[in-house]
């Protein structure tokens, strides 16, 4: 029957939106301990909670002590089976050839650096 007219300013509009229910509707809040009316409650609600309770509760593992006994329970079943390396060289390489270290430390001493680096004259 009467016509609302468009507010003019926006004090007025926020004002109303306030007064509504639908537009002011208050956004849920976390969930701190067990969940409730349909919300699962989690241990921790954001990311850097959940991986602290994860890092707290996780069973030290014998192998992070000492990770080359880590590495080396994996070299019998890879001296048996080699599936990943072995195949790869086997045309090419049929005997494995390992480098020197000695070597390796003269070819540095020789480097003249970069190339795109002037030489000094004199």
């Amino acid at each position: 029957m009467f016509r609302h007219g468009r507010p003019t300013s926006t004090k007025k509009f926020e004002e109303l939106i306030r007064k509504d229910s639908v537009k002011s509707y208050r956004p849920d809040l976390p969930i701190a301990g067990p969940g409730t009316g349909g919300r699962v409650g989690t241990k921790g609600a954001t990311l850097s909670q959940y991986v602290a309770q994860q890092i707290v509760s996780r069973k030290p593992d014998p192998y992070e002590k000492d990770p080359r006994s880590a590495i080396l329970r994996h070299a019998k079943d890879a001296a048996e089976n080699p599936y990943w390396i072995d195949p790869a060289y086997k045309k090419t390489q049929p005997q494995t050839v390992f480098g020197n270290p000695d070597e390796d430390k003269k070819e540095e001493d020789d480097d003249p650096g970069p190339i795109w680096k002037k030489k000094k004259l004199g």
